[in-house]
């Protein structure tokens, strides 16, 4: 049996709100050579009626149903393991895609076995179908070296839109599992993800389109910090931190070393890092922090004063 050339894989729970229009834009794609693989969650609302109809509409669309929910990211992992593509793409149950997207990704990665990712600009679209640009400034291109784009990921993680681009499979594949950020930090999913491109962009270049090819959903999402981490400010700032140099140490100093590139090169990357991470993630929430502190408490003093 063939396989089609890209598997795109879509965890869903209880998205029954805007599943018809993700899934409708993504079977309008130009490039049709492609399965869908759907993950659903144990989903209680009509997210299965929804996927076992468009399933029995287009062949393309393979449906699965775990019978509890595993949580996003064993799901997300379910699926890459599922995937027959040459090439992977994650999307989301509620994302809205150009129809040229997946076409302008595959011009970009088909015949450069030297890349292992393709992303694009993206825009956001609101819970009422209002579209805005995403201000996206970072684009990595597939002519420069391994270390530029390592040095341009260390200034700049940007999970979205790099998660939602093209993949090749095997890349994708050898990352996983998900890393985990340590027993602290079980119930934070925040940074997985990072840590996770860690282990593959050393494996190859990275592209861009710099046009906005998808439409993420701007949309409350409860999952980024857990509620056991309380509402003091200060605190989540430092726990934070921590997590982020959890991902320096146990993440992008191992890619650094492992990366293939000179002596030279690991050293000025691995330099470039704590520097980062002492200024951007460390010192300046902090100092931030502590002066929206101190404004917020003249202003009551002036407001006693007055």
């Amino acid at each position: 049996m063939q396989h089609p050339l890209v598997s795109i894989v879509m965890p869903v729970f209880n998205g029954e709100r805007f599943l018809r229009e993700a899934l409708g834009s993504l079977l309008a794609q130009s490039f049709s050579d492609f399965e869908l693989r759907i993950a659903d969650n144990a989903s209680t609302d009509a997210t299965a009626a929804i996927c076992l109809k468009y399933a029995a509409r287009d062949s393309r669309i393979i449906y699965h149903r775990h019978a509890e929910n595993l949580g996003l990211f064993p799901n997300t992992e379910w699926l890459y393991r599922q995937a027959r593509g040459e090439f992977l793409m994650l999307v989301g149950d509620d994302d809205v895609y150009e129809t040229e997207c997946l076409a302008r990704y595959v011009e970009r990665i088909r015949d450069r076995k030297d890349v292992v990712l393709v992303y694009s600009d993206y825009g956001w679209i609101d819970v009422e179908g209002r579209r805005s640009e995403s201000g996206l400034k970072h684009f990595m291109d597939a002519k420069d070296g391994i270390e530029k784009n390592l040095g341009r990921y260390i200034q700049a993680p940007i999970v979205l839109p790099m998660m939602m681009g093209l993949f090749r499979t095997t890349a994708v594949q050898k990352a996983l599992p998900f890393p985990t950020l340590g027993k602290h930090y079980h119930d934070f999913l925040g940074s997985r993800d990072i840590g996770f491109l860690w282990k593959v962009l050393p494996k190859g270049r990275v592209d861009s389109v710099r046009a906005p090819l998808f439409y993420y959903r701007n949309k409350e999402r409860g999952y980024v910090v857990p509620t056991s981490w309380g509402r003091n400010r200060l605190m989540i700032k430092l726990r934070v931190i921590h997590v982020n140099w959890i991902i320096l140490a146990q993440h992008t100093c191992p890619a650094i070393l492992a990366a293939e590139l000179t002596l030279y090169q690991k050293i000025r990357l691995s330099i470039w890092a704590g520097v980062i991470f002492v200024a951007e993630y460390s010192l300046i929430p902090v100092w931030q922090n502590f002066r929206r502190r101190f404004r917020a408490r003249g202003a009551r003093q002036l407001a006693s004063d007055g």
